[in-house]
């Protein structure tokens, strides 16, 4: 009796799940999303499929695993959804998204001053994810650590020749050629060399600007991500100076929001410097515990704070040790798979504010028109 009540579309459902152009829902998904700045509910989808809700439910898990769509819930707190990148730049390739023109290529800088608040992660995840929805990524390690560098590079767990590394940027004042991931990102990475440049900029001809005027001369790229040190110091005004957006992790602590008014001044210094006023993307916060009190109020505090700026406040990263071990070995987790959890919600999440504040997906149109 149950199945005589389905419609078309849930047989089709059922029966054979490949039958279901998963593109271009998530197309649809997208440019609902783009257009009215919320994810639609399951009610609003099921009437608009011409299916039952628990269809659309199922289809949402789908796209889920595709990666079209990602999904994040803690505890019993209801789910939330958000379109991937992947879901975003197939919507501007069936021409349901006008990607905003007149706008700068986006060069985030993912910054922190203090030190193991997950500045590589989310560097790596960003950089990640635009991969796996096609786009052209540039990541730029600027710490001398090169942790961004033995995560998505395997040869750079050794020795790397400084003329791989920015160290070439100040030599001949053009940038390195980059060196190409098993990940699909390019990549200028870092190493030891590195811990010299801090005393090379200053004397240079351009000091920290020179980065800034290589990247503006860069062509080829949708994004540029760069990873920077923690440490107040040449290289890191140079990665800022260079960025027009500044995007700040921050571990859900006191000592993180003591860090935070630190790094959201700094933000403001880049935003006058650049003349654009929305270049404080917004802060990620980190090792996030939803069991301790401690953490719930900063990050309480925290959005309290981001409320009174341009910048926003993301879903919060959780604590699992286990999870980002396992991916230094296994590869980013935004790469493949799966697009469930907090990591892929949260990157879904600034994914979409990169695109609507800097020209992110123009690049895609403008390959489909050539």
């Amino acid at each position: 009796m149950r199945n005589a009540k389905r419609t078309q579309y849930d047989l089709m459902d059922v029966q054979n799940p490949t039958a279901i152009d998963y593109e271009a829902l998530a197309a649809e998904m997208a440019a609902i999303t783009w257009s009215s700045g919320r994810f639609p509910n399951q009610t609003d989808l099921a009437e608009r499929w011409g299916v039952r809700a628990t269809t659309a439910a199922a289809r949402l898990k789908r796209a889920i695993n595709r990666g079209f769509v990602a999904y994040y819930r803690t505890g019993k707190e209801l789910g939330e959804y958000a379109p991937t990148l992947t879901a975003y730049a197939l919507a501007v390739r069936q021409g349901l998204i006008e990607p905003p023109s007149g706008l700068p290529k986006p060069v985030l800088a993912v910054f922190n001053e203090a030190g193991g608040v997950g500045k590589s992660t989310i560097a790596r995840e960003i950089a990640a994810a635009a991969a796996r929805a096609g786009l052209r990524v540039l990541a730029i390690d600027t710490d001398p650590q090169a942790t961004l560098t033995q995560w998505i590079w395997p040869e750079g767990m050794g020795r790397i020749d400084p003329e791989l590394t920015l160290m070439h940027l100040y030599e001949t004042y053009r940038l390195p050629m980059p060196v190409s991931t098993p990940y699909g990102i390019d990549l200028i990475p870092s190493g030891d060399a590195l811990y010299d440049l801090k005393d090379v900029i200053p004397r240079a001809p351009g000091g920290t600007a020179a980065l800034e005027k290589a990247i503006h001369r860069l062509r080829g790229y949708d994004l540029v991500v760069m990873d920077t040190k923690g440490t107040d110091d040449p290289v890191l005004n140079m990665a800022i100076t260079a960025s027009n957006l500044v995007l700040v992790p921050m571990q859900t602590s006191i000592k993180g929001l003591q860090g935070l008014l630190k790094a959201m001044e700094k933000a403001e210094h880049q935003a006058a410097y650049s003349e654009l006023e929305d270049a404080f993307l917004g802060v990620v916060p980190t090792m996030y515990d939803p069991r301790t009190s401690g953490d719930k109020v900063a990050l309480k505090t925290l959005k309290t704070l981001i409320s009174e700026t341009r910048g926003v406040a993301f879903s919060p990263v959780h604590l699992r040790p286990g999870q980002f071990r396992r991916s230094e070995a296994e590869g980013p987790v935004s790469m493949k798979g799966s697009t469930e959890g907090d990591v892929h919600f949260t990157v879904a999440q600034v994914l979409e504010q990169i695109a609507r504040r800097r020209d992110l997906l123009g690049g895609i149109r403008e390959r489909q028109e050539a």
